[in-house]
């Protein structure tokens, strides 16, 4: 009981969920040469991927990769996730601030 109602905790603590947490930082897309890269970090472990249609890390393969959205698959799942409007590399005003979590 003291573990799961720990006194010292913040007021309004969670537990956290399950799984990665993915943030897409940037993507380059060229069309005409049909390789289109990804800049996506997980949340949880802070590491930086740096992908490509096809490629799997951290349990998710990379399906689609569009300017500025990724499309993952995960458990068997197709999860889609976009640029935050305050990505250091995205310029535009397009982009949600979205980030996948399972």
């Amino acid at each position: 009981v003291i573990v799961t109602h720990n006194l010292f905790r913040p007021l309004g603590y969670r537990e956290p969920k399950p799984g990665p947490s993915f943030e897409l930082i940037a993507t380059v897309v060229d069309p005409q040469a049909g390789k289109s890269k990804a800049l996506i970090r997980n949340n949880k472990t802070q590491q930086i991927y740096y992908v490509v249609i096809g490629e799997e890390f951290a349990g998710a393969k990379v399906e689609r990769i569009k300017s500025l959205q990724v499309t993952l698959r995960y458990d068997g799942k197709l999860k889609e996730i976009r640029a935050s409007k305050d990505s250091f590399i995205n310029n535009s005003s397009r982009g949600g601030s979205k980030s996948f979590r399972r």
